[in-house]
């Protein structure tokens, strides 16, 4: 190393050290000079300098945009994620000036190191807002970065689809089921713009958006104004396409031309997802079963019901497109039905996508057996299974009465039209789903019904005493559309928890206090203790069950603390299987001297 050499690491150090505490000191020519240095580390450190700049003086960095590009060239991974994180800090504001740099983005979308492919995404979509032409050619190689766990990534990858679908809404066609997913995330921006992107698509191909309705009428309620504004948009597009269709006739007159010898697994995602767990009850039935499809009311999670000589099987049915595949995560969830159905002898998930092989893999060793979309059509083409039946109920449904009491699905899920006929596109849709468990004002069982409305939002009501609950926000609490009385219900969906009386009963203390705990659903396990043993039928599961149930509800405090815990556990727990470590960790601070406690106690 020459003398120079090293005066030169020292100082580039010395930048890196001052210019995230006074960048308006930092000389930027000199910087720019040391950028070009031959030693790696000097261009490293001096990168980063330019990069800092470029977060605190996006005007300044517009000057040298110019070494930002050059960056992008380099053999240090970490100077070309300055480069690229330059690049989307200036574009934000002046995408204008980092349009040029577009071409030498895109290669980097294939970067071998995370941080320089996620910023060239995040790029990329800066740029999108006003030039979207610029990134049609790069649909394919951006929409992994939807299902990226940085915020900020899916993010800006889903403001890239946003923009393209403004302008070429066929750019998106074939991302709306990678664009779905982003309708349930928690961050703001992934919501907003995957359903702006999805409002765009509708306009012009309605047909495309349909499967994500469901996940669309869920942001009716969100908070951010403009996702529940997106949502309406798109929604009221479907209601629209499907009145046309109506009038028109069913487009299932094709699909009647259907046998169990040429269907294909495309044709599944066609099907109405009510009418899909009749086909694959049907499937059974062939195979010599008696089935029962379980009310949507009370399914819990069991769809199809099969029996053949003392053997008993419970069916999961999932229509899903090929994209959306069923991971671990929902393989974990479904063994659960062990435990809700113990006289099964066997858990069969069934869908018209995929399984991931992480989800195969955790699959079997829960032994629940699974069968995807081809190995469905198989059994359909071997059992020449009759489909007309199938095909007759789409036809009803599109016809029939709309009657929620009617029905025996929600209109929600109904895939041909999904709000039924529906006169004028511009009036409320109402969308009611039996909720199913008893009124805890008139005691009717099986009466209340959850609606969803586009102006109004989402209610409970009684369909026996017409009372009706509004959801409190930012709680599990739903409060009573009354002014003389003053009612609470907690966890309409969970354990109940039902106060209620007028305001001057309240304040005495004299009002309604009406409690049922875990303990009446004893199946219902611990949230945590799952997580960390990657299933719920791990015996010390079960000695932690009964504590709950025998010593904790058995009392004020331990009731108080059980009610705690089901609120505030399922995120943590969701945290912890995620991750091998924390699963070993959780079992060995938290589950063992639990365990050791339990048993001292009893």
């Amino acid at each position: 190393m020459t003398e120079n050499e090293g005066a030169d690491k020292e100082r580039a150090k010395e930048l890196r050290e001052i210019a995230p505490k006074e960048p308006s000191e930092v000389p930027i020519a000199e910087t720019q000079k040391l950028f070009k240095s031959s030693s790696v580390s000097v261009r490293e450190d001096a990168s980063s300098v330019l990069a800092t700049i470029a977060t605190f003086d996006r005007e300044e960095a517009r000057g040298f945009i110019g070494d930002f590009v050059s960056m992008l060239d380099d053999e240090s991974a970490e100077v070309r994620y300055h480069g690229a994180y330059s690049l989307s800090a200036v574009g934000e504001e002046y995408p204008q000036d980092v349009r040029n740099a577009t071409d030498d983005l895109k290669p980097l979308l294939a970067d071998s190191d995370d941080r320089v492919r996620a910023h060239a995404a995040v790029a990329l979509g800066t740029m999108a807002a006003e030039y979207p032409e610029d990134v049609r050619d790069v649909v394919e190689d951006l929409r992994p970065f939807l299902n990226s766990p940085d915020d900020n990534v899916r993010g800006h990858a889903a403001l890239v689809f946003a923009n393209l679908a403004a302008e070429y809404p066929e750019d998106v066609r074939d991302v709306v089921s990678d664009l779905e997913p982003l309708l349930t995330k928690r961050d703001i921006w992934s919501k907003r713009r995957a359903s702006l992107a999805l409002a765009h698509v509708a306009e012009e191909y309605p047909e495309d958006v349909r499967v994500a309705t469901v996940s669309l009428e869920s942001l009716l309620e969100d908070e951010d104004q403009e996702t529940k504004e997106n949502a309406k948009t798109a929604l009221r597009r479907l209601i629209e396409d499907s009145n046309s269709s109506t009038k028109g006739g069913s487009n299932l007159d094709q699909s009647n031309q259907l046998s169990s010898q040429n269907i294909s697994r495309e044709d599944l995602e066609s099907i109405d997802p009510y009418n899909f767990e009749q086909l694959v009850a049907d499937v059974w039935e062939a195979k010599g079963y008696d089935t029962t499809v379980r009310s949507k009311s009370g399914d819990k999670g069991i769809d199809v019901e099969a029996e053949k000589t003392g053997y008993k099987e419970v069916i999961q049915v999932k229509r899903y497109n090929i994209n959306n595949k069923l991971g671990s995560e929902d393989v974990r969830f479904y063994a659960t039905l062990y435990q809700q159905e113990p006289e099964a002898n066997s858990v069969v998930v069934v869908t018209s996508g995929e399984f991931t092989k992480e989800g195969r893999e955790l699959a079997e060793d829960l032994k629940i057996e699974t069968l995807n979309g081809n190995e469905l059509v198989n059994e359909i083409q071997e059992h020449s299974v009759e489909l007309n039946s199938v095909l007759d109920q789409e036809k009803s449904n599109d016809n029939g009465s709309l009657d929620p009491k009617s029905s025996s699905h929600s209109i929600s899920q109904s895939l041909a039209h999904p709000f039924g006929d529906i006169p004028n596109p511009n009036q409320d849709v109402e969308i009611s789903n039996l909720f199913g468990r008893e009124c805890p004002v008139c005691s009717s069982q099986n009466s209340i019904w959850k609606t969803t409305s586009i102006n109004t939002g989402t209610r409970l009501k009684c369909s026996d005493c017409n009372t009706t609950w509004r959801r409190i926000k930012n709680s599990k609490k739903w409060t009573v559309d009354s002014e003389e009385r003053i009612q609470i219900w907690t966890a309409h969906d969970g354990p109940l928890h039902f106060q209620s009386g007028t305001p001057e009963e309240w304040m005495k203390g004299e009002h309604v206090n009406k409690k049922d705990h875990p303990k009446v659903t004893t199946d219902e396990g611990c949230f945590i203790a799952t997580a960390a043993f990657g299933t719920p039928h791990a015996k010390e599961i079960n000695e932690l069950r009964e504590f709950r149930d025998n010593i904790l509800l058995s009392n004020t405090l331990g009731e108080m603390f059980v009610d705690a815990y089901y609120r505030f556990s399922p995120p943590i727990a969701e945290w912890i299987s995620e991750s091998e470590r924390r699963k070993k960790t959780t079992r060995r601070l938290v589950i063992d001297p639990s365990l050791w406690f339990v048993r001292k106690i009893q």
